[in-house]
């Protein structure tokens, strides 16, 4: 019924913090105000919608959007599994970093911000979901807007994470002995042996995260 092909739902995922007007890392009690908030103005008893065409928007918006995003990210450990999916996903994408196309300007203004990502993502996430509901039109490009600056997020921070990592092995590397360089061959990274996990890696290294959030659920 509603359809987003913007940030993190273009690989057919559903992005409930962006539904909800939320950075990646939120926890409990701000999921909860969120959602209140979100719930009240689009309530059929107290939504400030006129028509009665506007109130039945607004309650499936909140019946088909808003509730399932709260549903998923209010609980703890599904809050978690989804965050860590999320970071396996960043991980991906910040591999074809060169490959995404950004098509907003906030979330090119994330992109280009480079050591100060974190200051910057909340600054961009608290502008446009501020007035997110406010207009039932704008809604759903909104709801786009914001998934595709966590999809930048993702990307850039999960990318900062594979260079750091890297610089670490390098230094580790260096330091060693003639003899145990020699016997530091590179070998490909074995996959788990978690079937569920293994499966959601080899769904992520093709592009299709929908199976991949299921099987990386699944092993967690």
């Amino acid at each position: 019924m509603f359809t987003i092909e913007n940030g993190l739902f273009k690989f057919d995922l559903t992005d409930y913090h962006a539904v909800l007007g939320l950075p990646i890392k939120a926890e409990g009690k701000e999921i909860r105000k969120r959602y209140l908030k979100i719930a009240q103005a689009l309530h059929p008893d107290t939504c400030k919608a006129v028509s009665d065409s506007e109130k039945r928007a607004a309650n499936q918006l909140l019946s088909k959007l808003v509730n399932p995003a709260y549903e998923n990210l209010s609980k703890d450990q599904t809050r978690k599994e989804h965050q860590l999916v999320l970071a396996q996903i960043g991980k991906r994408l910040a591999g074809e970093a060169n490959k995404i196309t950004i098509g907003s300007d906030p979330a090119r203004e994330l992109f280009q911000a480079q050591d100060n990502v974190e200051a910057v993502y909340q600054k961009l996430i608290n502008e446009i979901s501020t007035h997110q509901y406010a207009s039932l039109k704008d809604v759903l490009i909104k709801i786009a807007q914001l998934s595709e600056l966590n999809l930048v997020y993702l990307m850039v921070t999960q990318g900062q994470n594979i260079n750091r990592n890297q610089e670490s092995q390098s230094s580790n590397s260096n330091s060693q002995t003639g003899t145990q360089q020699t016997n530091q061959n590179p070998t490909t990274p074995e996959k788990p042996k978690n079937p569920y996990l293994r499966r959601g890696q080899e769904y992520i290294e093709k592009n299709n995260f929908a199976k991949a959030v299921f099987e990386l659920r699944e092993g967690l």
